[in-house]
C-alpha cells in the first residue's frame, strides 16, 4: 500500500506545481513587485508551518529574495520568492493530500 500512497501523493504535488502563476518566471519586475511576491511567499510559507509541512529551503529561499532586492535585483528577486510561494503551496498541498490518505485507511 506504501507504495500507492507515495505515487498518488507525487502524482499530486507533480499536477500542483504546473499550475498557478507562481511558476511562471519574469523578466521585468519593480521593486514593488519584488515586496507583493515575497509577501505572498512568506504567506504560502506560514500557511505550511502552520500545518507543521513546512520545507527546508523555503524560509532560506525568501530571504535570498530579500537580499536580491535589497542589491535592486528585483526580476531574481521575484523569481527566487515565487519558487518559495510554490514550495510553500505545495507543502500544504503535501500535508492535506497525507492527511486525506491517512483518513481513508
Amino acid at each position: 500500500m506504501k507504495p500507492f500512497v507515495t505515487l498518488a501523493a507525487a502524482l499530486l504535488l507533480t499536477a500542483c506545481a504546473s499550475t498557478g502563476t507562481a511558476n511562471e518566471m519574469v523578466k521585468e519586475a519593480t521593486a514593488q513587485d519584488a515586496e507583493q511576491a515575497i509577501a505572498a511567499a512568506e504567506s504560502a510559507r506560514k500557511q505550511a508551518a502552520a500545518l507543521k509541512y513546512e520545507w527546508r529551503d523555503t524560509g532560506k529561499m525568501i530571504k535570498q529574495a530579500q537580499e536580491l532586492a535589497k542589491e535592486g535585483k528585483f526580476v531574481d528577486a521575484v523569481n527566487k520568492a515565487r519558487m518559495a510561494q510554490r514550495q510553500g503551496e505545495m507543502a500544504t498541498q503535501q500535508a492535506k493530500a497525507e492527511a486525506e490518505l491517512t483518513r481513508t485507511r
